[in-house]
């Protein structure tokens, strides 16, 4: 088992390179972290999100990550499919949960991690080193607890979205095509329910957990191909989306990074 020394916390949450610092015995020892401070909270215990992004093995983190928190008597609820971090974000408003995703955002393919969240925004700094200290105050629990549900919020996230934007308010002004390029993210598909299909060009959408050879950020560097389908498809801007879907990049109509 690495040292505890191993597992820091930065923001909202922590991460490591897989099979290296980012194990699933340090998955198990982060989830009941996570435990001890939720039963040391006041008051009735929330529900828990756990989502999870596209990279290799993110789906079983979370069951781990899940089984863990069961395990402590916690009602958890791991989502269906890979989903947006924001998506996560905002379940914990609608429903007063604590989030938890299995994410190394736009970190090389190598890498994986945990971010949690609280009241609709990344959980601060005071949460995340009080998890921090609480590793291995227990052994992890794995055994017992009501059984982990699992649920899509894929169209509660596009109808936020939805709400946020009004679509048919400019859908109807928009004369040429919109090039979003996802980074093989876990946003993948989410602006084909907003834009209609005539509109919008979508590429490296599919599932890879390579990121086809570019890290899932979107710099410059990494957005060849979306200057190129911009200027191709004589497309009125492009959209870059990163690898958990929490920061863009706009490439303008003449392939100029923004």
């Amino acid at each position: 088992m690495a040292d505890v020394s191993d597992i820091k916390f930065g923001t909202d949450g922590w991460r490591g390179v897989m099979a290296r610092e980012f194990t699933f015995d340090n998955v198990r020892r982060v989830g009941q972290a996570v435990a001890e401070w939720m039963k040391g909270q006041p008051g009735p215990k929330p529900p828990v999100i756990i989502g999870y992004d596209r990279r290799f093995s993110s789906d079983a983190f979370a069951a781990e990550l899940a089984k863990v928190l069961a395990a402590n008597q916690l009602k958890v609820t791991v989502c269906s499919e890979p989903l947006p971090t924001p998506a996560v974000t905002l379940l914990t408003q609608k429903l007063k949960a604590v989030g938890l995703v299995v994410t190394a955002s736009h970190n090389p393919p190598s890498h994986n991690g945990i971010k949690i969240k609280l009241q609709g925004r990344p959980a601060g700094e005071a949460v995340t080193q009080a998890v921090e200290a609480l590793i291995d105050r227990a052994h992890p629990a794995r055994v017992g607890g009501e059984p982990v549900g699992s649920k899509s919020y894929m169209k509660d996230y596009v109808a936020y979205l939805k709400s946020r934007t009004s679509p048919e308010k400019w859908l109807k002004d928009l004369k040429r095509p919109v090039v979003v390029d996802y980074l093989h993210g876990a946003s993948g598909g989410v602006m084909a329910e907003i834009l209609p299909k005539n509109r919008l060009i979508e590429i490296r959408a599919g599932r890879d957990p390579l990121f086809g050879g570019v890290n899932p950020e979107p710099i410059e560097e990494n957005l060849g191909a979306l200057k190129k389908a911009v200027v191709d498809n004589k497309a009125l801007l492009g959209i870059a989306i990163d690898g958990d879907g929490d920061r863009v990049a706009i490439i303008d109509d003449q392939g100029r990074y923004l």
